[in-house]
């Protein structure tokens, strides 16, 4: 990493540090507990995870990490929409949430790619189908990965089932909760460094790059999602205007 990206990362995440939690965290964490401890068991999510940790590039901000949390929340997510569905046997909660472990962990694997949503759900089928996942498990972590990408106009196929529903938007919004707080711990610095992006040239787009985290905001699929997930923006959108201001006090607008 760029000794000047590594500076301003020790600055954001210091600023993270006095920033408030979202109540997402505190309001949902019996499920997150759950979700963590299920995560960290089951025999098919781990045959998944094993291959994934030889696949996600972790110089790109979207690595092991970010996919863990990402599976990790979707899982808390799905048993909750899952119950609020109407969904009581216990065996099909899991495995609804053994899905959305293996979706989170599945789902940025060719994000360096373009259209990686639609590649990386191509190269997840031929994943699932090794560890031997059914016909219609792999159809709807499939589809979930295909249409996690934020903006991105989806045509509309026949109608989703409720556990591909669930699973798509669970996805989703797990992944999007990280355009909150975490894009100003990992995501953003990794990314810029890997991208050999000079300073002066990251705080002329930072304005724009900000409004189009904004615009997350009003994206979030599921009921859970809708509910915790503009918070996140929030206190991310707070977080990205102290970090402007001190990078700015720091180095000014040329980056020097």
């Amino acid at each position: 990493m760029q000794t000047i990206y590594y500076d301003i990362r020790e600055m954001a995440r210091a600023i993270v540090h006095g920033a408030p939690s979202p109540a997402f965290y505190g309001e949902c964490a019996f499920f997150l507990e759950k979700s963590c401890l299920f995560f960290e068991r089951d025999a098919k999510v781990a045959g998944i995870r094993d291959k994934v940790m030889l696949l996600l590039a972790e110089d790109w901000g979207h690595g092991m990490g970010h996919s863990r949390k990402v599976a990790v929340e979707a899982g808390a997510l799905i048993f909750m929409e899952g119950m609020a569905s109407g969904i009581r046997e216990e065996a099909s909660l899991d495995h609804l949430m053994r899905l959305a472990h293996c979706a989170g962990l599945l789902h940025d694997i060719c994000r360096k790619e373009k259209n990686h949503a639609e590649k990386g759900a191509v190269m997840a089928q031929g994943i699932l189908d090794e560890e031997g996942f059914s016909e219609r498990d792999v159809a709807g972590v499939c589809e979930a990965i295909r249409r996690h990408e934020a903006f991105r106009h989806y045509p509309e196929a026949e109608a989703l089932s409720l556990n591909t529903d669930l699973l798509v938007s669970c996805l989703y919004d797990a992944d999007k909760f990280r355009w909150g707080p975490d894009n100003f711990t990992h995501t953003v610095w990794d990314m810029l460094a890997s991208a050999r992006v000079p300073v002066h040239a990251f705080l002329k787009g930072y304005p724009q790059g900000i409004a189009g985290i904004a615009r997350i905001r009003e994206t979030f699929r599921s009921h859970y999602g809708r509910r915790f997930g503009p918070e996140f923006i929030d206190i991310g959108m707070g977080i990205a205007a102290r970090v402007y201001v001190a990078v700015l006090e720091r180095y000014g607008r040329d980056g020097g």
